[in-house]
């Protein structure tokens, strides 16, 4: 979402539904080196790879994993968001349910965005 759009919902607290919410999780495979070409091509861009260094940050900070950190952003926005989940195997939709209540603080959202300085 650019921010032209992201002003827009938070104006109007229009409902976000994120449809690659996890971007067939390519931070978590970011960090563990193991990004497949076509997630690179979407994904691999500049901006993509600062959030990606905040969000270490802040999985660092909290505790919390790369992944979760992620759909905690997407639920902690100030408009109502609901992203779109994917799932392998049992596990994986089991983790995501038990996630689906993280938030986290306006300034780590913010930090993440780019926003400000979190530290």
């Amino acid at each position: 979402m650019d921010d032209e759009m992201f002003r827009f919902h938070d104006q109007v607290k229009l409902t976000a539904v994120p449809f690659t919410s996890q971007a067939s999780g390519y931070f978590t495979k970011l960090a563990t080196g193991n990004v497949r070409n076509g997630l690179m091509n979407i994904y691999g861009n500049i901006e993509n790879q600062e959030r990606f260094e905040r969000i270490q940050e802040c999985s660092r900070e909290t505790g919390l994993s790369i992944h979760d950190i992620s759909l905690a952003y997407l639920k902690s926005q100030s408009f109502p968001t609901v992203p779109i989940i994917g799932f392998k195997n049992k596990n994986q939709l089991t983790h995501n349910l038990e996630k689906m209540d993280l938030t986290l603080s306006k300034a780590m959202v913010e930090y993440i965005r780019g926003q400000n300085n979190l530290f």
